[in-house]
Parts: structure tokens; C-alpha cells; sequence
């Protein structure tokens, strides 16, 4: 638990500053539509790709987590309807909620998967 809490500390630390950073209007719009391109098509990737080559795959109980995540997945894109035709289609409010939960996926299931699996 430990390990997943060191490991996602400097994650939402970013996010906060980034946060401030846009409140306090130090740079302009321009400046967060490009850094908004190379985060979503350029450095989120690359962390994605990092993540599922470093994971573990030789585990014969793997298997079974695959399930439990698809179930997860499952769950969360039923809520994540919901949630759209309750908010009247705010894509932006669920893109970043989608991006933010893919983004913490990506990091921690490498470590989820060591811990359990090795």
C-alpha cells in the first residue's frame, strides 16, 4: 500500500499544480492547448505503452485478474453512463474524469500486479 501511495503522490502533486497554475492565469490559453496535445498524444501514450511493458505477464493467476479488471471496467463504464445522462452530456466533465482514471490505471496496475503476482 505504501508503494502505491509513493508512487501516486507526485501524479495528483502535478495535477494540483497544474490546477494552480491555470487559476492563477501565468500562461495563456495557447500555452494549455499545446501542452493539452502533447499530454494526450504524446506523453500519455508513451506512459501507457511503458506500463504494459513493464508489467508482468507470466503469472498463471494472471488470468484471473484480467477478469476482475474487465469486470471493473464493466462497472465503471455503466456508472460512467449514468453519470453522462444525469449531467446532461457533459463530455468534458466525463473526459476528464475517463482520462484521470486511465491515467492512475496506467501507473499503478504494474505495481498492483508485482505485488500480487510476485
Amino acid at each position: 500500500m505504501n508503494q502505491i501511495i509513493i508512487i501516486l503522490w507526485p501524479l495528483f502533486a502535478l495535477i494540483f499544480l497544474g490546477f494552480i497554475l491555470k487559476r492563477n492565469a501565468m500562461f495563456t490559453p495557447l500555452f494549455w492547448q499545446g501542452t493539452e496535445k502533447l499530454n494526450y498524444f504524446l506523453l500519455f501514450p508513451a506512459l501507457l505503452i511503458t506500463s504494459l511493458v513493464t508489467a508482468p505477464l507470466d503469472d498463471p493467476q494472471l488470468f484471473q485478474l484480467v477478469w476482475v479488471i474487465l469486470a471493473v471496467l464493466g462497472i465503471c463504464c455503466v456508472i460512467l453512463i449514468f453519470l453522462t445522462r444525469q449531467m446532461n452530456g457533459n463530455s468534458q466533465l466525463m473526459s476528464a474524469i475517463i482520462t484521470l482514471q486511465t491515467i492512475i490505471a496506467a501507473i499503478t496496475l504494474p505495481v498492483i500486479l508485482g505485488l500480487l503476482l510476485g
